[in-house]
């Protein structure tokens, strides 16, 4: 898939320069001064944070890696000795897909640790229940403290509680004096969050504490004239689809720019999504019969030990029919506007092409709900929606 992406991209007369590493190899000075009008910055956050406990930099065992390096090790055959315990530290995404690698690499044992409780870690609900599901051990509150490499092998921690809240609200974790616990490893895997690889200050761009480079949210604009930046290097969260939103808003302010717009004036783009017709305030609601939704199989814990076979199997032509087959128009207006003109309530009116509901003039008596074939009304603490 990346493959044919990179070549549509090709395709449109796009050149492609390949080891090339702004610092080294270019400058955005040189960039800028040869001739290009803009310059896009979409250099992601590729450099792992380090584990910052004594011990770590030690030779031998337990030996200490990061999970993006340990994953790629994994992608190219390497396996984990039999029999090995392996401790992961984190509690991201990234942290789980090294914990469930290790344990199909043929690890007997292997512990995520984390400073924060299991409902506070960041990973995907589905990723932490798969992963208990397969035998792997969570260790909440427990915060590294060192790497012990003499006697019993393994990562030295601390007990945590919560402490006073961050800027963000959260409450920071404490440690909690002379709880020290050994979780025994011969493998540690680090995974506590990536940083981008910018020599900034040579850039002359504003960056954050991590490193990540301020922008203008809408326009993808940083701190220098005719410089853009989007995806994981710019502040803010990181996920797929905001790196793919930050990469859009960015193409369209490198686009007023050339167009001889000036970026400080620039209404705001046009929304990312269009919603359609009725959805603000409607709730969804599942109509009475309607179909079940196909679930693909899936392997049991102890096939998952075997391989790298999909967890998740595919729908088979049948089951993906009757999925294709199963809506029902449930929880979605469907503009047909019988309730405005053969229900008779006059708290309903039509508004921008969008039918709404006068809470003013709405009793809550629920009638509607019960009259809407599309199930698109439900109540909402006592009045329809």
């Amino acid at each position: 898939a990346v493959a044919r992406d990179v070549a549509r991209i090709l395709a449109l007369d796009v050149s492609f320069r390949g080891g090339t590493r702004l610092g080294r190899d270019v400058s955005l000075d040189g960039l800028l001064s040869d001739g290009f009008d803009a310059v896009l910055l979409a250099l992601g956050a590729g450099r792992a944070r380090k584990l910052d406990v004594p011990g770590a930099d030690g030779a031998g065992r337990p030996e200490v890696v990061d999970a993006l390096g340990y994953l790629a090790r994994v992608a190219s055959g390497d396996r984990v000795p039999s029999g090995a315990k392996v401790v992961v530290v984190g509690g991201g995404n990234a942290a789980f897909d090294a914990a469930r690698s290790a344990l199909r690499s043929g690890a007997d044992e292997v512990v995520i640790a984390y400073r924060r409780t299991r409902a506070e870690m960041p990973a995907l609900a589905d990723e932490i229940l798969a992963a208990e599901r397969e035998g792997i051990v969570i260790a909440p509150r427990l915060s590294p403290l060192a790497v012990q490499r003499e006697g019993p092998l393994g990562l030295v921690c601390l007990a945590t509680e919560p402490g006073e809240p961050d800027a963000s609200g959260r409450r920071r974790p404490q440690p909690v004096e002379g709880s020290e616990r050994l979780l025994e490893a011969d493998l540690i895997i680090v995974a506590v969050g990536q940083d981008p690889e910018l020599e900034a200050p040579a850039c002359e761009l504003d960056v954050d504490p991590r490193g990540c480079l301020h922008r203008d949210p809408e326009t993808g604009a940083t701190s220098r004239e005719r410089v853009f930046a989007a995806g994981d290097v710019v502040d803010g969260e990181r996920t797929v689809t905001a790196a793919m939103a930050s990469g859009q808003r960015a193409a369209w302010g490198i686009d007023r720019l050339l167009m001889g717009a000036e970026l400080a004036d620039l209404r705001a783009p046009p929304p990312l999504r269009e919603e359609w017709p009725g959805s603000e305030g409607a709730a969804v609601a599942a109509r009475p019969g309607a179909p079940r939704r196909q679930r693909p199989s899936e392997l049991s814990p102890e096939r998952c030990r075997d391989g790298f076979e999909e967890v998740v199997g595919a729908l088979s032509e049948e089951a993906a029919r009757a999925e294709a087959a199963r809506c029902a128009v449930c929880g979605q207006c469907a503009n047909c506007r019988a309730c405005l003109d053969l229900f008779g309530c006059p708290a309903f009116y039509m508004e921008e092409g969008r039918i709404q509901i006068d809470p003013i003039l709405c009793t809550g008596c629920g009638v509607c709900a019960d009259f809407c074939s599309n199930g698109a009304i439900v109540p909402v603490d006592g009045s329809p929606a």
